[in-house]
């Protein structure tokens, strides 16, 4: 529990600190604003005990699909950060 805690604060460290500059500029980049949540769920869904094929599956199949792409993208921007 106490390993799953720091964890889960380690975590929290990691987003406080790039939401306010790395995350706007990388939506940015992907060319919409708005892939910003998705872009966190990406980092939050690293430190998660969910296969990272999982949630491509999910976004694939839960948002607008002509949104796929770009929710895609910015899920694995924010993973691979």
């Amino acid at each position: 529990r106490a390993s799953e805690l720091a964890s889960r604060a380690m975590a929290a460290r990691l987003l406080s600190e790039t939401v306010d500059v790395t995350i706007p500029g990388e939506a940015k980049k992907l060319g919409n604003a708005r892939a910003f949540n998705t872009i966190v769920l990406g980092m939050a869904a690293k430190h998660m005990d969910f296969p990272k094929e999982a949630w491509l599956s999910v976004i694939e199949h839960t948002v607008p699909p002509k949104t796929i792409e770009l929710n895609i993208k910015a899920f694995l921007t924010g993973y691979e950060m």
